[in-house]
């Protein structure tokens, strides 16, 4: 499963001001994705390890280890991870999936890595 990566302290602030700046001639009815990568779980927890020292795993439920929490073992909750698999965070709506507009707004959009790099210390 992929995830859209944003600093949202760092990068959406520049993002929204270059929107501003080139104004609603340009911008009015458009969407934008903000999101500076689309990476898999296993690039996280390698990146993390990494970064840190320490070693990061992904670890995925099955329906058995979902049993154990009555919580989340809900019909609602595994429709919902059904349609996040089959639509993804922005639907099938593919003007909001070129994620290299947040890109262009701003050359300068942190990777995973380098937000990591920023934020997590060294084991």
């Amino acid at each position: 499963m992929m995830q859209f990566m944003i600093d949202v302290e760092s990068d959406t602030g520049p993002i929204v001001a270059k929107i501003i700046e080139e104004g609603p001639a340009k911008w009015n009815g458009k969407k934008v994705p903000v999101a500076a990568e689309s990476v898999g779980l296993k690039h996280l927890a390698d990146v993390l390890t990494k970064v840190t020292g320490k070693t990061h795993k992904i670890r995925t439920l099955n329906d058995d280890d979902i049993k154990e929490f009555s919580f989340i073992d809900t019909d609602e909750l595994k429709q919902m991870h059904k349609w996040f698999i089959d639509y993804g965070l922005f639907g099938k709506d593919n003007e909001l999936k070129d994620i290299s507009i947040a890109k262009k707004l701003h050359p300068k959009i942190k990777s995973f890595e380098q937000y990591a790099i920023e934020t997590y210390p060294k084991a």
